[in-house]
């Protein structure tokens, strides 16, 4: 049946037993994903447990036949916050969404939406201090902060007045002018703070209305099935400000290819499989675009093909089939002029073995692989120096799961599991047995188009641990979580009244606890590795004392003018490696947010993604202290002139390179033209006229200035002539130019001067 609720959901539902057991006998699910949720009072935190073999936030094994005791569930104590929302003539607003974070555009999870009157309860409220947001269609979104939410016990905000959105309206049409329906216009605001993306579908006359969630300009695109995309998301010529009237959107029409998916080695068409098209992706695209690329899903086709809107040369294919790699490539007609692209799957390796417990083998239980990559998040700027002067790359010391590199299987009665369709590449293997510890291999390195027999798989007797928290001073322990390894994975459990935790059934092996964070009072990241045996009961402590948070507001001024989106950082004076990111400034210069009060502290601003700290803004971070200040950051600015007789680029690009003397990091502005016209450049404090290139807020001081134009012919793989490069990301390659000027000179910075250089 349906349960009750917001959203369709199909299942059952029960209250717990007077000792919090509970107790469900159903089906065995025939679904990919099943989830129990458990919404106590508003006073305790809610669960949701996921159960897939898809892996995935938190995701447990799926629900087999037989018993699944998932044993004693804490629910850590929370609060809960209550108000109204209303329109500007105080009636209440029914169904508009209230969420809790600690920015505008970040959210806690809790998210509800407001009853007919307008009133609202955000129950499991975590304890601590940040915002609350009301937003809805039609409407501007509307931040009240700081709120400061107590454990077991309701907090009261103000109203919510609501005010109408401004909206930008427009038509869609073809190339003969004829209205099209069912286009999706929208996009991001162009102020660079974040904020909530836009957007309407044309009606039947073509006609749509944008109503925009706060006051910005916009950057628009439009898409429809058998048109060419229309503008772009985060380009500055599709930037259309609040209030924008008949804005004509024309789209161009374009031949739907027919994708052939056949077998490489036999040939045969290939019935199942999935099918994405990644507009503005392919290879001869302008610009670069890092889109997340994710498995489609597989569907039926009759005849082993499938049609789609994508263009030869601009557009990425991804196809996916059942025990086959997934392949990703340029769309690329068989005939010129024939929109028909003919596309041969290779066998993936198959990865083989068998699941044993005690001796005996190990029915039902699920085998995940997953594709890895090393995650370098940890290089400083000071270790990426060090390795461009000829030292060595560390070693990786945690991976990132590549979700399009996942398969999944059941074992069978004599425990034994086959995992298909797998590239060559490094791997983490997980074996997820209904009860007891899981068995990890990784990495593990995967051959392409051969068969790896992994043998007897023993699962062991889980470990566990308990463990003690040292809070800093004031930060009560109740509501805090303590995160098992990955903290996007979502398994957690909450520290007691005595600030204790535990962690049951846990694999052999390196494992890292980790603290969440308390908003407004502590930091999240105080964590303890170790290492497990198999049925090792361990005692830790995790040292969280040094953690508290203090609230800081600046105020970023550059020649005493205030200054909009500019990110500022706070650099510990005492480990340069302790950074923290308050944000971009907004449109009067100011950032606020909370960070770890680890004492003396320099501000960081980046002006032309060149790093600046303000000498006189050392602060010093005392826990749970509000700290005020306005910085007036003295920097140069610089215009380079193009020469006379140097033809601007029609089809190609304009690079500025500047490289501060003593420093192995280039700083570098980049315009890009399509038939003479501006089509992309890099969002920083540069802008481009006729002849001339204006750089702003540069670090007085001495650099090495190189400006290169260069035509669309490709350059080969290393090229790096002229100041040109070749970037390999998010699967595709983007092409290097070869400049037909380039030319390299010193240039000196002078603190609130304007320079004019003349280039030879």
């Amino acid at each position: 049946a349906r349960l009750s609720g917001r959203w369709d959901l199909r299942g059952w539902d029960q209250k717990c037993g007077e000792e919090g057991s509970f107790r469900f006998e159903v089906p065995v699910p025939d679904v990919s994903a099943t989830s129990i949720r458990i919404n106590p009072d508003r006073f305790h935190d809610s669960v949701w447990l996921r159960f897939s073999d898809k892996g995935g936030r938190g995701a447990l094994p799926p629900l087999v036949a037989g018993i699944r005791d998932l044993g004693e569930i804490s629910l850590g104590p929370t609060g809960a916050i209550i108000g109204r929302v209303i329109d500007a003539q105080g009636k209440g607003l029914a169904e508009i969404e209230i969420g809790i974070g600690p920015t505008a555009s970040t959210t806690y999870g809790k998210n509800v939406q407001t009853a007919a009157d307008g009133s609202f309860v955000v129950a499991h409220a975590p304890g601590g201090t940040y915002g609350v947001k009301a937003r809805a269609e039609g409407f501007l979104s509307q931040f009240q902060e700081p709120i400061t939410v107590e454990i077991g016990r309701d907090t009261i905000v103000m109203d919510f007045i609501l005010q109408l959105a401004p909206t930008i309206e427009g038509r869609v049409v073809d190339e003969q002018g004829i209205p099209l329906e069912g286009v999706k216009v929208g996009g991001w605001p162009a102020g660079g703070n974040g904020g909530r993306y836009a957007d309407a579908r044309s009606d039947e006359q073509g006609h749509f209305v944008i109503n925009l969630p706060q006051q910005e300009d916009l950057y628009i695109a439009a898409a429809l099935e058998g048109y060419a995309p229309w503008g772009h998301e985060h380009r500055g010529d599709s930037q259309y400000s609040p209030g924008t009237r008949n804005l004509i959107i024309t789209m161009q029409a374009v031949e739907r290819t027919r994708f052939i998916v056949l077998d490489s080695v036999s040939g045969e068409a290939i019935n199942h499989f999935g099918l994405k098209i990644y507009l503005d992706e392919g290879s001869e695209a302008p610009g670069m675009s890092f889109t997340e690329r994710r498995r489609p899903r597989d569907k039926e086709h009759l005849d082993g093909s499938a049609l789609a809107t994508a263009r030869e040369g601009l557009d990425l294919f991804l196809i996916s089939a059942p025990t086959y790699p997934l392949l990703t490539g340029d769309v690329k007609w068989d005939t010129p002029g024939v929109a028909v692209q003919t596309v041969r799957l290779k066998r993936g390796t198959t990865v083989t073995g068998r699941v044993l417990r005690n001796g005996q083998a190990l029915a039902s239980t699920t085998v995940r692989i997953v594709g890895i990559t090393p995650d370098f998040s940890h290089i400083t700027p000071e270790i990426m120096a060090a390795i461009q002067a000829g030292g060595t790359f560390p070693e990786p010391t945690s991976y990132r799961e590549d979700r399009n590199k996942l398969v999944s299987t059941q074992s069978d009665n004599e425990g034994r599991f086959e995992l298909k369709g797998l590239s060559g590449g490094t791997y983490k293997l997980s074996v997820l047995p209904q009860e007891g510890a899981s068995l990890v291999q990784s990495p593990l390195t995967v051959k392409s188009e051969s068969t790896l027999e992994l043998g007897d798989l023993n699962v062991l007797a889980g470990a566990s641990v308990q463990g003690n928290v040292l809070l800093p001073q004031g930060v009560e322990p109740l509501g805090i979580k303590v995160y098992l390894d990955d903290t996007l994975q979502g398994v957690s459990t909450p520290l007691d009244a005595s600030a204790q935790f535990k962690f049951a059934d846990l694999a052999a092996g390196a494992h890292t606890f980790t603290l969440d964070e308390v908003p407004g009072q502590m930091s999240d990241g105080a964590n303890v590795r170790v290492d497990l045996q198999p049925g090792e009961n361990r005692s830790i402590q995790i040292d969280a004392s040094l953690y508290a948070k203090c609230e800081v507001t600046l105020t970023i001024k550059l020649g005493g003018v205030p200054i909009a989106g500019t990110p500022v950082n706070l650099v510990s004076l005492q480990n340069p490696n302790w950074r923290h990111s308050l944000g971009a400034s907004d449109a009067t210069g100011k950032v606020t947010g909370d960070v770890r009060a680890w004492g003396a502290t320099v501000v960081e601003v980046r002006f032309l993604d060149v790093p600046m700290k303000h000498a006189g803004s050392a602060l010093e971070l005392t826990p749970q202290v509000k700290i005020e200040r306005t910085l007036d950051f003295h920097a140069g600015s610089m215009i380079v002139q193009i020469p006379d007789g140097v033809k601007m680029p029609r089809d190609g690009t304009i690079r500025a390179t500047l490289r501060p003397k003593g420093e192995v990091i280039d700083r570098t502005v980049f315009f890009s033209f399509i038939q003479g016209g501006e089509v992309s450049h890099t969002r920083t404090c540069a802008q481009l006229s006729a002849r001339s290139i204006a750089l702003q807020g540069l670090t007085p001081g001495k650099y090495a200035l190189t400006l290169a134009l260069a035509d669309s012919e490709e350059a080969g793989m290393n090229s790096t002539a002229g100041g040109t490069f070749m970037m390999i990301g998010g699967g595709k390659t983007l092409r290097s130019k070869i400049p037909y000027y380039s030319c390299t000179q010193e240039v000196r910075l002078i603190p609130g001067q304007e320079i004019w250089v003349k280039l030879k």
